[in-house]
């Protein structure tokens, strides 16, 4: 395994401890060294993770990236980004997940991914009745559109019509303080498998959209948008960089 240059001493000493170990004796305690890193220096073994991984595509393409000759025809209707971790499947090296780690105990994985902010809304349903919706804004670098892509299959959305109702994805809700708790997605087994949204305090929603949550039960979720405001919902529509879901509300 090569080393990123941009790697901190952590991740430098991890890679120079993982390299020739792939399924050997010594597999199991580099991948035990993992789950003992810091976050910080587990953010910073990501980053140099995909620098290599970065490096080996350009190696393999044999030049840097460029446009196609003509440009594209037509915008793709949606984007699948290519997990970095494959380069290092292709060249035999077992690669482990968090998923894969007992990391339950201590750890609070949910700052390991990309986090969103809200901001309340209200749109219309197909037949004009009114509908609450809450727009997610990036508050990490790497949170967007390509983020949200990658985690989620909600549809493109333009600012008009309705998404299908996804029964998987929950937005919960706080009844004796009238404030949102967060986004998240349950697996089949009923755990929570993804959290893109959580609370950073209480805060109550307005009197008349939380009355508007409490009868539909059901909420429009769109995003992302750069800045919290109307108007950057109503620029990311029309650039059609929104995606959209209609998701159930949990009242706890």
């Amino acid at each position: 395994m090569q080393r990123s240059p941009f790697a901190g001493p952590a991740a430098r000493a991890w890679i120079e401890r993982a390299r020739g170990t792939a399924f050997t004796s010594r597999a199991e305690a580099a991948l035990r060294a993992v789950a003992e890193l810091s976050e910080e220096d587990a953010e910073d073994l990501l980053e140099a993770s995909l620098d290599i991984w970065a490096g080996s595509r350009a190696a393999l393409a044999g030049e840097g990236i460029g446009l196609l000759d003509g440009g594209l025809t037509e915008p793709p209707s949606r984007q699948w980004p290519a997990d970095p971790m494959d380069a290092f499947r292709d060249t035999g090296i077992k690669v482990v997940t968090l998923d894969d780690l007992d990391v339950s105990e201590g750890i609070d994985t949910y700052h390991l991914a990309e986090n969103y902010g809200i901001f309340p809304g209200q749109t219309r349903t197909r037949e004009g009745r009114p509908m609450p919706m809450i727009t997610l804004y990036p508050e990490t670098d790497g949170a967007g559109i390509e983020d949200l892509e990658r985690r989620t299959e909600w549809e493109h959305w333009g600012l008009y019509g309705m998404p299908d109702t996804d029964p998987s994805w929950r937005l919960r809700a706080r009844i004796a303080d009238r404030a949102l708790a967060g986004l998240v997605h349950v697996g089949p087994d009923g755990a929570d498998a993804i959290e893109m949204w959580r609370a950073a305090e209480s805060v109550s929603m307005p009197e008349d959209w939380w009355a508007l949550l409490d009868q539909l039960q059901h909420v429009l979720v769109v995003g992302p948008v750069k800045e919290p405001d109307q108007r950057a919902l109503q620029a990311a529509g029309d650039a059609g960089e929104l995606l959209a879901v209609v998701v159930r509300v949990e009242f706890h």
